[in-house]
């Protein structure tokens, strides 16, 4: 091989791969769809276990499940607290339900007062490096991470957040006045 057949065929390597790398979705192009999916998932569950018994259509998908909090509580990983200052940049608390981890993974985080009134729910999906998320206010979303605040234990409030912000509802952050 000449010294211009492979500069010529590095050139085309390095276009192959950077065709490639631009193909390739990133999260926030996949977030949407993903949370319609996962929607989809949870509303179909909501709708069929909402149904008399007897009047349900038999689905194998929901065999072997007593009720909808038991569907969803067996199709996610986990329900858990994660701590202010978890992870970098990270001021405030939240309640994270996990439906799956590695790459990809999608979770929930809900933010709430200290009382578990919700503030509102993120839906997030994350891939490798990298990560996106959108804010949720579907009903069913809303009643299924209801069902696991009512059987979870309260954190301690120091756990809630950074105690030099304050958690507004809409989710942005302010200095406290005792600070300033």
């Amino acid at each position: 091989m000449t010294k211009d057949t492979l500069k010529d065929y590095q050139d085309a390597l390095r276009k192959k791969c950077k065709e490639t790398m631009t193909k390739e979705k990133k999260c926030a192009d996949l977030v949407h769809q993903k949370y319609k999916d996962t929607l989809k998932d949870y509303q179909d569950a909501f709708v069929y276990f909402n149904q008399d018994e007897d009047k349900r259509k038999p689905n194998e998908d929901y065999e072997g499940y007593e009720d909808f909090f038991d569907y969803v509580n067996q199709s996610g990983l986990c329900f858990d607290f994660v701590e202010a200052n978890t992870f970098d940049n990270q001021k405030c608390g939240y309640w994270r339900f996990q439906m799956s981890f590695g790459g990809p993974s999608d979770e929930f985080r809900i933010y709430t007062d200290y009382d578990k009134n919700i503030n509102y729910i993120e839906y997030w999906y994350m891939d490798w490096f990298d990560g996106a998320s959108i804010r949720v206010n579907d009903d069913v979303i809303y009643h299924l991470c209801q069902m696991f605040l009512e059987c979870s234990k309260h954190p301690e409030p120091h756990q809630y957040e950074d105690n030099q912000f304050e958690i507004n509802a809409d989710g942005s952050e302010t200095i406290k006045e005792s600070l300033l």
